[in-house]
């Protein structure tokens, strides 16, 4: 059994007038979360009880996600892409003779093949953030991404990870740092286009990376 506390400070109370609720997956003995209003509207604690060990790293970066961002889950794009990802490499994978996974072509395309009709004909959630930020910028999302065959990974994420590579092959997080920036620097991202302002931080943030020169010590 694990357990521990993560507390933080958030922008604003969490709306709704309810004491308590149980949410996440009930009668699940690890996926349950109660939810209490104890503290001050701009505090947030998260106690974690759970029988899985090895995790509290992850879970406070996802706590620090959610209390910087008002709420707004920013790794649900991410999961949402990886597991087509997955699904394509599990679908068309084999092993060759010395034991590898080979796929017969980039993933992107195969998730195009397979799904990609089918994500464009979803149906869009009208009050999701990142439903707003396509209305008012026509910024598709993880959505778009993923039916396009996740252009932005091939053709920004793999070349900035490559030239991080190159940069500093002594240090192992300089090409992520890269990657990160590369796209921060070039994809229309929902989330930072969500909320009040979008179009502005948007803006400002795109600036300062294009003034952004690294300094590596390898």
């Amino acid at each position: 059994m694990e357990t521990f506390r993560v507390q933080g400070a958030v922008r604003q109370r969490a709306p709704g007038k309810r004491p308590s609720a149980i949410t996440g997956v009930n009668a699940s003995g690890n996926l349950e979360v109660l939810v209490e209003r104890v503290l001050e509207d701009d505090q947030c604690l998260v106690e974690v009880a759970t029988a899985i060990t090895g995790f509290r790293d992850l879970w406070q970066a996802e706590t620090a996600m959610l209390t910087a961002t008002g709420g707004v889950n920013t790794h649900r794009g991410a999961i949402f892409g990886l597991g087509l990802l997955c699904a394509a490499a599990g679908t068309t994978a084999r092993l060759s003779d010395n034991g590898v996974a080979v796929v017969p072509r980039k993933l992107g395309s195969i998730v195009v093949e397979r799904w990609g009709k089918d994500i464009r004909r979803a149906p869009v959630p009208l009050h999701s953030r990142g439903s707003a930020a396509l209305r008012r910028y026509g910024a598709g999302g993880a959505r778009a991404e993923a039916a396009a065959g996740f252009p932005s990974v091939y053709n920004i994420g793999l070349p900035a990870l490559r030239l991080g590579r190159t940069m500093a092959p002594a240090v192992a997080c300089a090409a992520y740092v890269q990657t990160c920036f590369a796209h921060i620097a070039s994809v229309r991202d929902t989330s930072r286009l969500c909320g009040k302002a979008g179009g502005w931080k948007m803006a400002v943030s795109l600036a300062a990376l294009r003034h952004f020169r690294p300094k590596i010590r390898s």
